[in-house]
């Protein structure tokens, strides 16, 4: 076959794999995508693995696939919308080894490229930390939309154990989901912990790092500040210096340790100073941040070895 009618069928089939629209044809750079970014097709998260969706128009059977054979398993009811995460002739695989016909019974959609490739940066990032870490600290949302357990795990011939039993937290205002300034909810996502502090005494027994607070300590959250996102020690006057700040000798900063989000790079505008730091008999709930009980924090500032390259799991 002449190159110059290969190279007009590879574009054809461009065309129809993008539906017309080049932009879905770019690659992107994983270095610009965030851990925890969740990535929505018309108002649904995209989850790993998923490669489309089905929208059922009638009322179609749902079939268990045991060999190559189909066996009913129930209905799928006109207005129902599943996910697909894989395919066979004839059959979409909407999960737990379940399967629907590719009929006209149901609408088949697939999301852009670049909205599966964001899905495959951020699971790779979050595994790259994991595989790195040999501590990890989890944080799982409950029912109630400021609450949440949190608990520690250690990795142990290269499996995570638990290292302690669950306690409760507290998250923020607005539940988890973080995605600007002041929205008042905890990031989802992988990230490394940065220095623990505290305006208390240093715990005994830490060998994780500690910074003590003092009355000049700030962090930024001025969105047209070069020091945004920043802890900044400063002796002058804050308000001519900055038109928003966090003074690091707050009441519940008595112990706390930095979590690495929205650093590397520093994007204005997508939210500052989240922390893990101690709450009290009447903490309800944060701006952002994730609180337990002060006597448990101390622990954890206790268990914290910086050679394990410990990370924070908030999901």
């Amino acid at each position: 076959m002449p190159k110059y009618i290969k190279f007009l069928l590879v574009l054809i089939g461009m065309a129809i794999l993008f539906h017309g629209n080049p932009a879905q044809a770019a690659d992107i750079d994983c270095n610009d995508i965030r851990t925890g970014t969740k990535v929505w097709w018309d108002g649904s998260e995209l989850r790993l693995g998923q490669i489309g969706r089905i929208t059922v128009l009638k009322d179609t059977p749902l079939y268990k696939l045991n060999g190559e054979q189909l066996s009913y398993s129930r209905t799928l009811k006109a207005g129902e919308v599943y996910r697909v995460y894989a395919f066979k002739p004839g059959l979409l695989s909407v999960g737990g080894g379940l399967y629907v016909k590719r009929d006209t019974l149901i609408s088949y959609q697939t999301p852009s490229k670049i909205k599966l490739q964001i899905v495959a940066c951020v699971y790779k990032k979050d595994t790259q930390l994991k595989s790195e870490a040999q501590q990890m600290i989890v944080v799982k949302k409950s029912s109630v939309k400021t609450a949440a357990t949190l608990q520690t795990y250690q990795k142990q011939n290269g499996k995570w154990m638990q290292a302690s039993s669950p306690v409760a937290a507290v998250i923020g205002k607005e539940g988890m989901g973080k995605t600007k300034e002041g929205d008042a909810r905890t990031p989802y996502g992988t990230y490394r912990l940065g220095t623990s502090f505290g305006w208390g005494p240093k715990p005994s027994g830490m060998s994780y790092p500690f910074k003590a607070i003092t009355s000049n300590d700030y962090w930024v959250d001025d969105v047209s500040s070069a020091d945004y996102n920043k802890w900044i020690t400063y002796t002058g006057n804050p308000y001519t210096r900055w038109q928003s700040f966090e003074r690091m000798n707050h009441p519940l900063y008595k112990y706390g340790i930095v979590i690495r989000y929205n650093e590397d790079p520093i994007i204005k505008g997508e939210g500052s100073a989240i922390f893990l730091h101690i709450k009290t008999s009447g903490t309800a709930y944060t701006l952002g941040c994730t609180a337990i009980a002060e006597k448990e924090l101390v622990k954890i500032l206790q268990w914290l070895e910086p050679a394990k390259k410990p990370i924070i799991v908030m999901e």
